[in-house]
């Protein structure tokens, strides 16, 4: 989206939401998507960067995860049950084969979801929610 398209989707002052736009742009967290002219000006589009980037981690990981957790939250109270496709957890012991396959394929379907997504409320189009948080754990469980 761009700031413009954000701003009337949250239904915010656009000088604001660009503010911000730029901001997390600088940071790392957003990148540009296309540029396009519109009504003479220049229009730049932005996205959430693709899985699978090390930038998030100069934060601390805690406080990503609370921030992603707290956003589950919001999304899945906007859900119903019937729509839930699909929930997993593990926390297990496997060779390192298989957990760099397993993280690849994941990394993979985070990035072709990114990389298919449509404007906000293109006909036609569902709006969803995945998120995929995978880490190894220090210490013996």
């Amino acid at each position: 989206m761009s700031s413009a398209e954000l701003a009337r989707e949250l239904d915010m002052n656009h000088a604001a939401v660009s503010f911000h736009v730029r901001k997390l742009a600088d940071a790392g967290y957003l990148e540009l998507a296309e540029t396009r002219s519109v009504r003479g000006g220049r229009e730049r589009r932005y996205r959430q960067r693709a899985a699978g980037g090390r930038e998030w981690q100069q934060e601390d990981p805690r406080l990503t995860v609370r921030a992603v957790s707290e956003d589950v939250v919001r999304r899945a109270s906007e859900s119903t049950s019937e729509a839930w496709r699909l929930f997993g957890d593990a926390e297990l012991w496997v060779d390192a084969s298989v957990w760099e396959d397993v993280v690849a394929r994941i990394v993979s379907a985070i990035s072709d979801l990114h990389a298919a997504a449509q404007p906000t409320q293109t006909p036609e189009t569902l709006h969803v929610s995945a998120t995929a948080m995978l880490f190894t754990l220090d210490g013996a469980s």
